[in-house]
């Protein structure tokens, strides 16, 4: 999954599947997360680390030119 834009309804989405993913990931099975973002979008970026704060999940942050 892809995303350029997340709006609070679809922020509410991933954080859901974030919380199950945890959940996963607390019964021993390896989540790890690529969380791509396009070269000067700082506030995608950051969002990334705000999921990262909040969940035990391996995250992955990837810079990438254009996501598209």
């Amino acid at each position: 999954m892809k995303l350029d834009y997340l709006d609070t309804s679809s922020s509410k989405h991933l954080y859901n599947i974030f919380q199950r993913l945890n959940a996963v990931n607390e019964r021993g099975q390896h989540v790890r997360v690529n969380w791509h973002f396009e070269t000067g979008d700082e506030e995608m970026a950051e969002t990334g680390k705000d999921y990262q704060s909040l969940f035990q999940l391996d995250f992955n942050f990837v810079e990438v030119r254009e996501l598209f």
